[in-house]
């Protein structure tokens, strides 16, 4: 797919009417090399439909799309401001660009600058509200982030980058709240679609809950997006990761101290490891508490992988690969325990209020069994997921990915 082609196909996908929005989304996943079901998968589409987008595009190119969509975005793209638009999100999809010889400060502020850049770019899309992965990944960029500080904080000076990070925790907070809804409500709706016909709307009274709660977190979020204290916030923020040496600490030249990657990543990368190895004599009988500390810890310990890995030997990525798996798993069983407290909740509301004779809610109990039950398994099968990752090969790959430093 030609950088032309790429680039009609984003403006559609961002700003085109909705069915054409949609081609558009299959066809840039496409041309990333995602098979077919992996494109049904993260649209939620029907694979067949995937299919035929893909076979029409092949045959008729841009003109699947109405002609006055493609002339209206061509003429954009040719005009010189586009341009520089476009510059500027290729340059986002690239990787941080951290190397070996880099001052962990500078390090640091290339990891924050890349997320902040992303954090920005999907904020159109997240005030919009018709994409929940837009909202999905601005929150993800701002835990990035918080973790970027944890880790190359202390190569900075704390009155200085404090404020950054008050921004950050208000900034999550405020998209968190609505994006854990959208997850709770996407599953619920995932068991609806595998129910019979006659129970598509036992959940009715709590999505309609659900809904409600939403968009009033939406709109407080929106406020809060449109604030003056937001606003600073990124101009402030843009501005020190845009330059150099601002706020870091001191490097006394006349003592020996580890301050550039390849010194200090070693240490730090061993000591997120040993810590997530510290679990292994805890797992046996394991409080769900035990596994969402667990899960924290493996997010820091991949984060920080992917954060130094083009300094790193190329087996780094073998090593992420285990943490997503094991994350993935525990991620799992997180949404389920916390969707098991909120179905608990939402019934104990319902059973107080003076209304709730006349309200169906067989189909919620029945839910929240459901999840019970996932819960459980999940639960019941992570030893098998930690076996895998404590197998002597993600040790000798670790290994190998640092001696590349």
């Amino acid at each position: 797919m030609s950088t032309e082609e790429t680039a009609l196909l984003l403006r559609i996908a961002q700003d085109g009417e909705a069915d054409a929005r949609q081609q558009a989304q299959v066809l840039l996943l496409w041309g990333q090399g995602l098979t077919a079901d992996e494109i049904a998968a993260n649209l939620n589409v029907p694979v067949e439909q995937v299919h035929q987008s893909i076979q029409i595009y092949t045959q008729q190119g841009k003109d699947i799309f109405p002609t006055t969509l493609v002339d209206r975005f061509e003429e954009a793209i040719a005009s010189d401001e586009i341009e520089r638009k476009d510059s500027t999100a290729s340059r986002k999809l690239r990787t941080p660009g951290v190397l070996a010889d880099d001052p962990m400060s500078e390090a640091g502020r290339k990891v924050l600058r890349f997320h902040f850049e992303r954090m920005l770019m999907h904020e159109p899309g997240t005030r919009l509200g018709e994409d929940i992965e837009a909202l999905h990944d601005m929150r993800v960029a701002t835990r990035r982030m918080r973790a970027a500080f944890r880790i190359f904080g202390s190569f900075f000076k704390p009155q200085l980058i404090n404020p950054f990070l008050k921004g950050l925790r208000r900034t999550g907070r405020a998209l968190g709240q609505v994006r854990d809804l959208d997850v709770f409500m996407e599953k619920a709706n995932h068991y609806l679609e595998k129910s019979a016909e006659e129970d598509q709307g036992a959940l009715d009274p709590l999505l309609e809950t659900w809904r409600q709660q939403r968009q009033a977190m939406r709109e407080e979020m929106l406020r809060y997006l449109d604030g003056r204290r937001y606003k600073q916030f990124v101009a402030d923020f843009g501005e020190f990761l845009a330059t150099e040496g601002a706020g870091a600490k001191r490097v006394k030249s006349l003592r020996p101290v580890a301050y550039k990657v390849y010194q200090v990543a070693p240490t730090l990368l061993y000591k997120r490891y040993g810590v997530i190895r510290g679990y292994d004599t805890v797992l046996v009988e394991a409080q769900l508490e035990t596994l969402h500390a667990l899960r924290i810890d493996v997010k820091r310990f991949r984060y920080l992988l992917e954060f130094l890995q083009e300094a790193l030997g190329r087996k780094a990525k073998d090593v992420i690969r285990e943490c997503v798996t094991v994350q993935d798993h525990l991620g799992d069983l997180n949404d389920s325990d916390v969707a098991c407290q909120m179905l608990i909740d939402f019934l104990e509301a319902w059973r107080v209020e003076e209304q709730r004779e006349r309200i169906e809610i067989n189909g919620v109990t029945r839910y929240l069994v459901s999840k019970q039950s996932e819960l459980r398994f999940l639960v019941d099968t992570f030893p098998k997921t930690w076996e895998r990752f404590t197998q002597s090969k993600v040790r000798r790959n670790l290994a190998l990915a640092i001696s590349e430093l």
